[in-house]
């Protein structure tokens, strides 16, 4: 349960963080957060297509995975970029509140559904019974590893839509993005014992290298902008 608690203080925490030392405003936040929610209705209806697609035409389920990631890169990010070009002259700490309000309000959704999930095995007597740490921080280390992730695309979005030499940001953004939601496509698909102390680490441990990248290449982009006088 202290896992819940977590996540519903990452979901409340950080945003709120932002609005009181004054790193980003409500606007953004609130944007980003109904940029996610339109991007996932988007996605879940013409999905059904996607996936007919996929069932149809392609083979393996890493062909499966890997087309809907691309799906998903396409409509989180296709969704972002329509929101930022439709604003005035975002700046950086409106990019980071928006990235922020869309993996605040996942995390949120999802904390109360994994919530739901362990009163449902509470009551049918199923207690997850591994002591690994992975196994059981597991759902932490996911919810940091998006919440960090949506920043981390999103402000590379943002980037390519500010100068043209920040363009290749987008292509990161799209093939790391993609890359997330791919693989956690396929684990789905493969029906993975998220028991399993070593596919956890591996699979964290995807997830977090990915979203580090990410971080790195926004830190060191904003970085450079800040020394030539851009921001």
């Amino acid at each position: 349960m202290i896992q819940i608690l977590v996540i519903l203080i990452l979901g409340l925490g950080i945003p709120g963080g932002l609005l009181l030392w004054d790193l980003s405003c409500w606007k953004w936040i609130e944007l980003g957060a109904e940029a996610w929610l339109a991007s996932i209705v988007i996605k879940a209806v013409l999905g059904i297509a996607i996936s007919a697609f996929s069932h149809r035409f392609l083979s393996t389920e890493r062909s499966m995975a890997c087309l809907w990631g691309s799906w998903s890169a396409l409509c989180e990010l296709g969704v972002s970029i329509y929101v930022l070009k439709t604003q005035i002259q975002p700046r950086l700490q409106d990019a980071i509140g928006f990235g922020v309000g869309a993996g605040a309000l996942e995390t949120l959704l999802l904390g109360v559904i994994h919530f739901y999930g362990i009163l449902r095995k509470t009551s049918e007597n199923k207690p997850n019974t591994s002591q690994d740490f992975f196994v059981i921080w597991g759902m932490v280390f996911e919810r940091v590893s998006y919440l960090g992730g949506y920043v981390g695309a999103r402000g590379l979005v943002w980037l390519s839509l500010q100068y043209w030499f920040f363009i290749p940001t987008l292509l990161v953004a799209f093939l790391s993005f993609g890359s997330i939601d791919g693989i956690s496509s396929y684990a789905q698909v493969k029906g993975w014992n998220w028991s399993d102390p070593t596919i956890c680490r591996k699979f964290y441990g995807f997830h977090i290298s990915v979203v580090l990248i990410q971080i790195l290449i926004f830190a060191l982009s904003c970085g450079a902008l800040y020394f030539l006088g851009k921001i």
